[in-house]
């Protein structure tokens, strides 16, 4: 008996050993599964309807794409803009990228550069939802990695090629790394330390030290309290010749190619944080144009301050909270206040933190822990109102899009999204981690860049008849030289954005000024081609019509006409 006792308090003794392994591996894969439909529900978002999309010239998207795709082309290192002109007021971590991708894909379209944003913002999403699990938990994580990548702003940059998307990437390592010193014991923070200097290297090769403020704001704060992060000496050596590794010679080598780089650094470094009205005139705004702009964080916009409530609440029990507080509000009056230029994707390094607090709300609520703030009245009119505002948005689209060849998709948009509530997808597991309106607004999204986004962008940018001009010209200049290689021709652009032009054509053509100066271009003679409005050249005696198109926007009653033209040889006046 006293064997079978000990046997059997032996069993359970090791069965009370074994629980914690079992809990751990049911976290471990929870976690997994967290990410993989996190990961999954992204691609989504961010892939639908992106091979083929055109490029608009929309926040320097066609500048940044022609600028990769001539460095693929060229097989150099120096970034060349498409006049031949190294590019010296940016440092070429997106552009290498973005060449990169050509490079493998073997592509000259669109796709490899907005895949290099699409990357980018993948690892800002991963950052993000590495934050929340260590800090919170993993359906912390997952919910607000699902808030940020159907905040519709977050989408449409992660879908354009653009520098800051790609120099986010370096600030989501340094989320990683951030989570990880907050948790890991202090003699294995040595690995996170590094993470976060290569972080910090990559934003800088990116864009320049841009966001040390922000990282500053995020871990000064960390310095203080019962568990305080403060690098070792060794570990500041080391954090320190990791950066120079990664920066130094890349400026160096710049340096010695051209002298004059340096005032053109300090110029796009200096001319952001002061009132100087010479720098980017057309992006001065006023100091409060970040309070409105914060409606791109729509349908979600309501969370975040709510979550800056449940965040003040827990500030003293919880190191995500004043992290966030920090992040979010400290964020946002400087960028604010400090930055002299003001677009709206300027933000975009503080839409991690909204989402988590949205994240940290959403869950105390859930969880009872806000429900004396926030009655379940309030909780099922917000949610109400989320629906009501989706389907808003979806019925303005479709009434500007028509109710045509959009009505069925919309509808179905327009359906789920009024039937958004407060149960969640796990309703078997009787566990409503994940609201329906996350769903309704991923529909939402999704349908807009698969149906809505690549005509409008067509008819903005001229692609189709672009492309189709691009054909006709080599096919008549192969006419021409049958036995030798055609040389390049002279194509004249009035009336279309340049870089455009460059990108679809493949050669960048001359500017013509206005519509006034195209008597004086016919009379100066010398043949090409000339790409104009219809309407333009019919003003025009000595053009020859060689190819028309009208394109249609989708969204409402407007057209435009657009021609290629043969232009006199001198002898022909």
């Amino acid at each position: 008996m006293l064997n079978r006792s000990t046997a059997g308090s032996r069993a359970a003794a090791a069965g009370s050993r074994q629980a914690p392994v079992d809990r751990t591996s049911a976290t471990a894969g929870a976690s997994r599964r967290s990410l993989l439909l996190l990961l999954g529900a992204a691609l989504v978002l961010m892939l639908t309807g992106l091979d083929g999309t055109p490029l608009r010239g929309l926040y320097d998207d066609v500048n940044r794409a022609l600028i990769a795709r001539n460095l693929a082309q060229s097989g150099g290192w120096i970034a060349v803009d498409s006049t031949g002109e190294p590019v010296l007021t940016k440092p070429p971590l997106m552009y290498w990228t973005a060449a990169s991708l050509y490079r493998l894909t073997g592509r000259a379209d669109e796709l490899p550069a907005r895949l290099a944003s699409v990357l980018g913002m993948l690892v800002l999403l991963l950052g993000t939802f590495h934050l929340g699990r260590r800090l919170q938990d993993t359906p912390t994580g997952l919910l607000a990695g699902l808030l940020l990548v159907t905040m519709p702003l977050f989408l449409a940059m992660a879908r354009q090629p653009l520098i800051d998307t790609v120099m986010l990437a370096g600030f989501g390592l340094c989320l990683i790394a951030v989570a990880e010193l907050m948790t890991a014991p202090a003699t294995q923070r040595t690995r996170w330390w590094l993470l976060l200097a290569v972080g910090f290297a990559w934003t800088t090769m990116t864009k320049g030290p841009v966001l040390l403020p922000l990282l500053l704001l995020i871990l000064v704060p960390q310095r203080f309290g019962p568990a305080p992060l403060r690098p070792s000496g060794r570990q500041w050596l080391a954090m320190l010749g990791a950066v120079l590794l990664l920066v130094v010679p890349w400026h160096v080598a710049m340096l010695i190619a051209a002298p004059q780089i340096k005032d053109i650094w300090l110029t796009e470094l200096l001319g952001r944080f002061t009132g100087s009205s010479a720098y980017h005139d057309w992006t001065q705004k006023p100091w409060w144009f970040y309070g409105p702009d914060l409606a791109n964080t729509a349908p979600w916009l309501f969370l975040w301050p709510a979550g800056v409530v449940w965040a003040w609440r827990r500030r003293r029990t919880d190191r995500l909270a004043p992290l966030l507080l920090w992040w979010s509000l400290g964020g946002l009056v400087f960028f604010t206040v400090a930055s002299a230029t003001k677009r709206s994707y300027y933000l975009l390094p503080l839409y991690p933190a909204f989402a988590l607090l949205g994240a940290g709300f959403w869950r105390g609520y859930r969880d009872r822990e806000l429900r004396p703030l926030f009655p379940a009245a309030l909780g099922r009119l917000v949610w109400g109102l989320t629906g009501s505002v989706v389907a808003g948005l979806v019925l303005a689209a479709g009434m500007a899009v028509g109710l045509g060849r959009l009505a069925w998709p919309w509808g179905v948009a327009a359906l789920t999204s009024l039937g958004s509530g407060r149960r969640g997808w796990n309703r078997l597991r009787r566990r409503p981690e994940l609201p329906d309106a996350i769903l309704a607004a991923a529909i939402v999204l999704v349908l807009y860049h698969a149906a809505v986004v690549p005509p409008w962008h067509a008819f903005l940018s001229g692609k189709p008849f672009l492309l189709a001009a691009r054909s006709f010209i080599a096919a008549e200049e192969s006419a021409m030289h049958p036995a030798a290689a055609a040389p390049r021709p002279r194509i004249f652009a009035c009336d279309i954005e340049l870089e455009i032009a460059a990108f679809y054509l493949g050669v960048r053509p001359f500017n013509i000024a206005g519509p006034d100066k195209l008597p004086d271009l016919v009379a100066r003679g010398g043949g090409g081609w000339l790409i104009t409005r219809v309407e333009h050249a019919a003003a025009v005696e000595g053009l020859t019509p060689a190819l028309a198109r009208a394109l249609h926007s989708p969204l409402r009653e407007e057209s435009r006409a657009y021609g290629l033209y043969r232009l006199p040889q001198a002898d022909a006046r």
